[in-house]
């Protein structure tokens, strides 16, 4: 999961957390399980991975995609 709501413009934290999700989803392998990513905002988008469907290189354009908001109350 990541929070993409900061306060902060930048946030290490992030995109440490960006990396490990880059790293979760080289290191599966994708012929024999599936991999969801959901993001969640106004709307709700969940891209699948795996078996046949979307490759590895596609889910790393999809998480490089995600930037920090400020969060609003």
């Amino acid at each position: 999961m990541l929070d993409t709501f900061s306060e902060e413009p930048f946030s290490e934290a992030f995109e440490e957390a960006v990396v490990c999700g880059a790293s979760f989803a080289c290191a599966i392998r994708t012929q024999e399980s599936l991999l969801d990513l959901l993001f969640v905002g106004a709307q709700a988008y969940c891209f699948t991975s795996g078996r046949g469907l979307a490759h590895v290189e596609q889910i790393l354009e999809i998480l490089a995609r995600p930037h920090l908001r400020g969060q609003k109350f």
